[in-house]
């Protein structure tokens, strides 16, 4: 068992006063109010913010209200987080410090044996994917404690293609992988039922550029849209390098591929980088969509299918984004959702340029 404390030179700047000085961190929420009836709500308050050093930045504890009206757009209350234009000064206690984690090996240096060097990893209800140069995945089952299991799928054939993303479910049952020849810059999709260890190349994916993947909970019964099995993966959608929103699904079952579905595009035409949804539960229930670019956070929701909710925010909808937007730009930018025991998202935490942002989630279908 490993402990990972801070480093040296962590501890030696928090033993005295800390300056985080220069420009103004902030994130805001633009809105539109909607005039309809308001029958559910997500709030996001306690908006915290660290910077790359893992020291807080700063921010208000100013509360953002959402409201989701069943026949339109997000309705975000008015309200900013924002840290102090003056110098802010952080003491803390070296003899306060204590462990922020704990690591566990669980694997040695041979991660793939033989399977090629690794590219990308993800994991996922004790399973961990990783993803080769080689264009291999090797899949790591750790459900059972007696024993791990080991499996490895060779998703191309040439071995050209080197796996660069990989997107997991939170079954695990259901992985989507990125291929590029690093020759010719072309890229491929391919699907993976992690039970059958069966690869299916998406050819109709092709040419789209997905740079997310949002998953459906297969095990949740809170909509009735919203069904997935160990053979669907049940509605999905992907998002792409030029801000579009595609609805998708691949069924074992079905011989033929089905096609992506174009459901919405982002008005400044950035790369997706994060997508979660999760309905408010009743069968019937409200669906809210999460998404990430480089600087905003979006907020989809009024409608129970994907089709539904987007068709609000398109040309000729009446709906207005609603979003929260942070300075500076970033290659990469993540998005992630804790959810509680009823599988519904109770915090929200966006990796950013500026930091880690995060912020709790309430949301009522009352």
């Amino acid at each position: 068992m490993l402990e990972a404390w801070e480093d040296e030179e962590r501890v030696e700047q928090e033993k005295s006063k800390v300056g985080l000085g220069g420009g103004r961190t902030h994130a805001s929420a633009s809105h539109v109010s909607s005039s309809a009836t308001t029958s559910s709500s997500f709030g996001m308050s306690a908006y915290s913010a660290y910077d790359s050093r893992g020291l807080g930045c700063g921010g208000s504890s100013q509360q953002i209200n959402i409201n989701a009206a069943a026949s339109g757009p997000i309705n975000a209350g008015s309200g900013s987080y924002a840290g102090s234009s003056q110098q802010q000064l952080l003491s803390t206690r070296s003899d306060t410090l204590a462990p922020q984690f704990e690591l566990e090996i669980v694997e040695g240096r041979e991660l793939t044996r033989g399977s090629g060097e690794v590219t990308c990893a993800c994991a996922a209800n004790d399973c961990v994917l990783l993803g080769t140069k080689a264009g291999a995945l090797v899949r790591y089952d750790y459900s059972d404690d007696s024993e791990q299991n080991r499996t490895v799928i060779l998703l191309s054939k040439s071995g050209k293609h080197a796996v660069t993303r990989l997107y997991l479910d939170r079954s695990s049952m259901h992985a989507f992988a990125t291929l590029e020849d690093p020759s010719t810059m072309s890229m491929e999709y391919v699907y993976v039922n992690t039970v059958t260890q069966t690869p299916r190349l998406l050819t109709k994916v092709k040419g789209h550029q997905i740079t997310s993947v949002g998953w459906t909970d297969i095990h949740s019964e809170a909509s009735d849209f919203l069904r997935g099995s160990g053979t669907s993966t049940g509605p999905m959608l992907l998002g792409n390098r030029q801000g579009q929103f595609y609805e998708y699904c691949v069924d074992e079952r079905e011989k033929k591929e089905r096609a992506p579905k174009l459901l919405h595009e982002l008005r400044e035409r950035e790369a997706i980088h994060g997508i979660e949804f999760s309905a408010t539960g009743g069968g019937k229930g409200q669906i809210v969509i999460v998404a990430i670019t480089s600087t905003r956070c979006y907020f989809f929701s009024g409608g129970t299918t994907f089709d539904g909710i987007f068709s609000q925010y398109g040309e000729d909808g009446d709906g207005s984004l609603s979003f929260l937007e942070l300075p500076g730009q970033s290659a990469r930018a993540e998005l992630h959702l804790h959810r509680n025991l009823v599988q519904l998202p109770q915090y929200l935490m966006w990796m950013a340029a500026p930091g880690i942002f995060h912020g709790q989630m309430t949301l009522d279908d009352s």
